[in-house]
Formats: C-alpha cells, structure tokens, sequence
C-alpha cells in the first residue's frame, strides 16, 4: 500500500507518481501486560514472595499502518481496509 501527503496532485499541480507515496504495510497491535502474584512457601503462615509475569495480548479492535523502517504512522480500526497500489496508480 502507498500514502501520499498530497490530495491527487501536489504544490506543482503535476499528476502524482509512484515515487509521490511512501510504501506501508498494516501490522497487528500488542498489549505487554506485567502481572504480580504473591506465592507462599507451602505453609499457610503469610510468608512467601512476589513472582512477576510477562505476557502480551494481541488487540484486535485496532491495526497499526507502518512505514517501511517499522515505524508507525497511523493507528486504525480493524475495519479499515488497505487500497492496492494498483487501483490508485495502474503503472504501478
């Protein structure tokens, strides 16, 4: 998929190229959970430690759009579909 900055023409008012979009990819989204539970030593005496969980849960509302060099552009409902390259510009 390709953005382009400009509206259909840019500030020369010549048709746009592919070389005018910068190439994106959609890529899903993650929620890094920490967790803090209290384990005891076996004896039911209030002794024990805290042992710390990591864990990441996809989202699923939402996608990111991200550019080439993974950084991101834009966050955006699951909805939302990506245009091919090839209906916006047929040379492409």
């Amino acid at each position: 998929m390709l953005v382009s900055d400009a509206n259909y023409r840019d500030v020369e008012s010549r048709a746009l190229v592919a070389d005018d979009f910068i190439r994106v990819h959609e890529q899903p989204l993650y929620c890094k959970t920490k967790e803090k539970t209290f384990q005891t030593w076996g004896a039911d005496n209030g002794e024990g430690y805290y042992e710390e969980q990591e864990y990441e849960n996809m989202i699923t509302t939402h996608k990111a759009i991200i550019d080439d060099e993974g950084n991101i552009i834009s966050i955006v409902g699951q909805g939302y579909n990506v245009v091919h390259n090839g209906d916006i510009i047929p040379d492409y």
